[in-house]
């Protein structure tokens, strides 16, 4: 058996979520990378086992994606995107331009 990689204890999280306020949702991903997030459900989303003491969470949606748990921190990433695709653009026509213009000279 593996050594297990060491995680948060009870204590140690209620610590970390004191610093937010308590409105904030709570959302799990299903990966490192955020390709996917999972709601938390209160009733369905907890088990515990008192011989190991461990509390182990459950997402219970997982077809969340950035937009639907921020749609306005993704809306504002869509619109840099868009800006710098747009500012590439541009100097790659002002450069086709400029080529085009010294070849005609």
């Amino acid at each position: 058996m593996r050594k297990p990689m060491k995680t948060l204890t009870v204590k140690e999280l209620r610590t970390i979520l004191k610093s937010f306020p308590d409105s904030y949702k709570v959302y799990l991903s299903r990966d490192t990378e955020g390709n996917g997030f999972g709601t938390l459900e209160p009733k369905w989303s907890f088990a515990y086992n008192t011989d190991d003491k461990n509390l182990t969470l459950y997402p219970f949606d997982e077809y969340l994606d950035d937009e639907d748990i921020s749609p306005k921190q993704s809306a504002k990433i869509d619109a840099e995107l868009k800006a710098e695709q747009a500012e590439r653009d541009r100097k790659k026509n002002e450069s086709m331009e400029s080529s085009t213009s010294s070849r005609t000279a």
